[in-house]
């Protein structure tokens, strides 16, 4: 199909990561002429940086609970309908606590869970040995547990959506950065490029990270910041887990100062081990990888998982990633520009990036989003 850009398109995403690789293949399936750009290359970033956990524990509101709660039979099938294996897997996950304050908000995330409807419960550290028998229960009160968690692979979803919408005609143009807009009244009417202009009769702003400095570029103000994420995989090893496995303290650290760091681990098909988190807040889009990040994780996830401790760590990097104050994703008309979506901030995407793909598509068909989106919105106080 060439490496020239088209003049126009109905549709133009920016953003080759999950959701925007999602978003395109949905679009295309419906009859949208779609064009994809990436500055970088696919799965670059955050979604090449993702450890590849589908959480339904940790879901920010009903809506957006109820959005993984569809995704997971599709994601069942999506390997086949990709023509990729995305090493997808039911496997439950576990949130450990080992203080009093982690039980007490992991006993209210649980229960606000069931209310919503989800299959979870909490554990005694007997049951969690039973699930995990190589976890470290010494220190444990308790335990939050779903067995609806489970694992892909990020690159492979990512690629596989983007393989998937290039076989039915969208064009994909990586290494092309966006660098500006056209704006005339209350539309984008080009996309400017380093390699050209396309005219789009809609734009998709996925950029992850980036949703800020792109939507500004359209005169269009959000309320996305960025963080950087570090983690690390070690030499494949025989299994280890069953599930996927997150320490508590992460999630009762209200201080944003400095560096927070959790432990989650995931082990992959290969039987990799990947662990992270270290999250600190930075600028200039800066995803080092710093000493002081590593090792704290390190330390958390070896009092966890003692094995570790004997394993070769092979790789380890940074990555930015979007986050909001309200900790509420973005999805919505950018501004009073009326083809300008802006999709951003959805925590774990790569369990619901079919869905926001669906949603997409919906509402560039008939301005409806399938979910409840007010607290969305890309206006809200900033």
């Amino acid at each position: 199909m060439g490496n020239t850009l088209p003049q126009e398109a109905d549709a133009v995403v920016i953003g080759g990561g999950v959701v925007g690789s999602a978003i395109t293949y949905m679009l295309v399936q419906q009859g949208f002429s779609t064009v994809l750009l990436e500055r970088d290359g696919l799965a670059c970033a955050a979604s090449g940086g993702n450890l590849g956990f589908v959480d339904v524990l940790h879901r920010p509101t009903k809506g957006v609970l109820q959005m993984i709660l569809d995704a997971l039979p599709r994601l069942e099938n999506l390997s086949q309908e990709l023509g990729v294996d995305i090493e997808y897997r039911s496997t439950g996950g576990i949130i450990t606590a080992r203080t009093q304050k982690e039980l007490e908000v992991l006993k209210r995330l649980v229960t606000r869970n069931q209310g919503w409807g989800l299959e979870c419960s909490m554990i005694t550290p007997d049951e969690v040995q039973e699930l995990e028998p190589r976890l470290n229960t010494e220190l444990l009160l308790g335990a939050a547990y779903s067995p609806l968690e489970g694992r892909l692979n990020p690159f492979q979803i990512t690629i596989g959506f983007a393989t998937a919408a290039r076989r039915m005609g969208a064009r994909i143009f990586t290494q092309c950065p966006v660098v500006g807009f056209e704006v005339h009244r209350d539309r984008i009417e080009k996309v400017m490029t380093q390699q050209g202009a396309i005219g789009a009769r809609y734009v998709i702003n996925a950029t992850g990270a980036w949703t800020r400095q792109v939507a500004n570029w359209a005169g269009v103000d959000v309320p996305v910041k960025y963080h950087r994420g570090e983690a690390m995989v070690t030499e494949p090893v025989p299994p280890l887990l069953q599930g996927i496995i997150t320490a508590g303290d992460f999630f009762v650290v209200d201080n944003r100062e400095g560096v927070r760091t959790g432990a989650c681990i995931n082990q992959a098909a290969n039987g990799n081990m990947i662990i992270a988190q270290a999250t600190s807040d930075v600028e200039d889009y800066d995803n080092r990888v710093t000493q002081k990040g590593i090792k704290q994780v390190i330390k958390k996830a070896a009092d966890i998982l003692p094995s570790l401790k004997d394993i070769s760590l092979i790789r380890m990097w940074g990555s930015v990633t979007p986050y909001t104050d309200d900790r509420l994703p973005v999805f919505g008309w950018g501004g009073d520009l009326n083809n300008y979506l802006i999709v951003s901030s959805f925590s774990s995407s790569m369990g619901i990036a079919v869905i926001l793909g669906e949603m997409a598509a919906s509402y560039l068909l008939n301005s409806t989003a399938l979910y409840p989106i007010n607290e969305f919105s890309t206006t809200r106080s900033q």
